[in-house]
C-alpha cells in the first residue's frame, strides 16, 4: 500500500504543482492516467505482487469516483473505471494463481519439516552441523 500511495500522492502532488486547469494539462494528465495501469500490471507480472494491485485498483477506483463526482462528462473518470477494472482482474488473478502455487509449496515445507522433527533433527540454515 505505502508504494501504491506514493504512486498516486506523486501524480496528484504534480498536477497540482502545474495547475493543470489549462488544455494542454489536460491532456497530459489523460496520458498519464494510463500509468496508473502500466505500474500495477508491471509489478503483478514481474513481482506477482498482488497487494500492491489491489491496493492500486483502489486508488483508482476512488479516483474515477472523485472524477465522476468533479466532472459528469470527461475522459478521466471513464478512463479510471477501465484501468481499474483490468487491474482488479488482474489482481484477482495472481492472487487465485499465486495462492494455489503457494499452497502446494507450503504443504511441502511442512512435510519436511515434520520428517526432520520425527527423525530427531532440524535443519538450522544458518548453522553448520
Amino acid at each position: 500500500m505505502p508504494f501504491a500511495w506514493t504512486l498516486f500522492a506523486l501524480f496528484w502532488s504534480g498536477a497540482v504543482a502545474v495547475h493543470s486547469n489549462n488544455l494542454v494539462a489536460r491532456v497530459f494528465a489523460n496520458i498519464f492516467i494510463w500509468s496508473l495501469l502500466i505500474v500495477p500490471s508491471t509489478a503483478l507480472l514481474v513481482f506477482a505482487d498482488w497487494s500492491f494491485g489491489f491496493a492500486s485498483a483502489f486508488l483508482t477506483w476512488g479516483l474515477a469516483v472523485g472524477q465522476l463526482v468533479e466532472k459528469t462528462f470527461g475522459l478521466q473518470w471513464i478512463f479510471a473505471v477501465i484501468i481499474a477494472t483490468i487491474v482488479t482482474i488482474e489482481s484477482g488473478i495472481v492472487m487465485f494463481a499465486s495462492g494455489f502455487s503457494g499452497l502446494a509449496h507450503t504443504n511441502n515445507g511442512l512435510q519436511e519439516v515434520l520428517e526432520n522433527v520425527r527423525e530427531g533433527h532440524e535443519d538450522a540454515p544458518l548453522m553448520e552441523r
